[in-house]
């Protein structure tokens, strides 16, 4: 049995020897060319990575020169009567259209303020528009037939099952593609005596910030307003029962309200309904006079693009501000629950020494009816961002 062991590991070793004994090319075996030739390729890395890293300094230090637009005015309003009177002198000084989009507008004097000097406007033969979110509108109704009486457009977004995690939310007045306002502020009686000391008053509980802006951004937005209003259109987010068999489940889709069922008659019908073929267009115009801003208009709409061009550009903001003469990062947010990104950037601000402050709601101040939830959300992700030094205040108001 030895034997014929012995003999097994002589005949393996026997057919090996021409493998063992094969010249190996040199050529084949990557030899760097002695020292000399190993601090190339590491002077070169280095090279490469000091030229990676200047480009990225270049492109934060100029991302706002290089994105912003200049030649505006800008104006914050500081309380609801100068918001409304701001509204009015708005819509009475246009001549060619009015774009009005706004999560809150109902039937009250606020509301009926603002839809009868629209009104007036659409019997002027201008191109009068309004989009709201049907769910918190839905008061609106009244004014908005009254509307469509005078000649102008109405998009009531009503997403159906997609209103649980979408609604229209903008708040954006704009007139002529010149001149808008922008902010937090909706349309209803309590919006017009509010200010910064709204907390004080059981009748003005609310607050936002609002500015009024006349500049080349205008026309962005009026054209961004378009989109918006025809996207919502094709894809049947207006709640409209009278004219609701224009889309029908003639076409197989148990109604659902989509453009490509549509026969081209029907959607002839939806074009001239919504006027969807009058849109009046713009030209940027710049402010020449006076103080004068440069701006970066951004507008997203979740419902029809997946992109996130306001989360990029406060992310881009933070990493921008280290090249400031005297950094420093303050966040007024309602609700703060950041996303892994935007804490990311936070946190590499106060690595850089940036100091960074947040006000959000407290679970006092906050309006929404999972308020506890989302202050607890709100502690949880600001955790990382405490411990590097972020000062989170709540604000304990009502």
């Amino acid at each position: 049995m030895n034997l014929a062991k012995y003999l097994l590991v002589a005949i393996l070793f026997v057919l090996c020897l021409p493998v063992f004994g094969q010249d190996v090319p040199v050529d084949d075996i990557p030899r760097p060319g002695g020292t000399a030739e190993i601090n190339r390729i590491v002077d070169q890395a280095i090279q490469a990575d000091r030229e990676r890293r200047a480009l990225i300094d270049t492109e934060r230090q100029t991302w706002f020169a290089n994105n912003s637009i200049g030649g505006h005015t800008i104006h914050m309003i500081e309380n609801g009567a100068d918001l409304t009177n701001a509204r009015i002198d708005l819509i009475q000084g246009a001549t060619e259209s009015i774009y009005l989009t706004t999560y809150h507008i109902a039937d009250d004097a606020a509301s009926k303020l603002i839809t009868d000097l629209l009104c007036a406007k659409a019997r002027e033969g201008l191109d009068v528009r309004v989009m709201t979110n049907w769910m918190s509108s839905k008061k609106f109704q009244k004014n908005s037939d009254h509307l469509k009486s005078c000649g102008a457009h109405i998009v009531n977004a009503a997403q159906y099952i997609a209103s649980i995690v979408y609604a229209v939310h903008q708040k954006l007045l704009i007139a002529d593609g010149k001149h808008f306002i922008i902010g937090g502020s909706g349309y209803v009686d309590m919006y017009r005596t509010a200010s910064k000391y709204s907390y004080l008053s059981e009748h003005s509980p609310w607050y936002d910030m609002d500015f009024d802006v006349t500049g080349p951004s205008a026309c962005y937005f009026h054209r961004m307003f378009q989109k918006d209003f025809t996207d919502s259109v094709k894809n049947g987010l207006d709640f409209d029962p009278q004219f609701d068999h224009i889309y029908d489940d003639q076409d197989g889709m148990m109604g659902f309200k989509l453009w490509d069922v549509l026969t081209n008659e029907r959607r002839q019908l939806v074009v001239e309904h919504f006027g969807l073929d009058r849109f009046k267009p713009c030209t940027p115009i710049a402010v020449t006079e006076g103080a004068t801003f440069n701006a970066i208009p951004i507008l997203n709409n979740p419902y029809f693009s997946h992109k996130r061009p306001i989360l990029e550009a406060h992310i881009k903001a933070i990493l921008a501000s280290a090249y400031a003469e005297k950094p420093e990062i303050r966040l007024y947010a309602p609700y703060f629950v950041p996303g892994k990104d935007f804490v990311n950037a936070l946190l590499w601000a106060r690595k850089n020494n940036i100091p960074v402050s947040i006000m959000t709601n407290s679970t006092k101040s906050n309006d929404e009816k999972l308020n506890i939830p989302i202050i607890l959300a709100s502690l949880k992700k600001s955790l990382p961002l405490i411990k590097a030094g972020v000062k989170l205040y709540l604000w304990n108001q009502k």
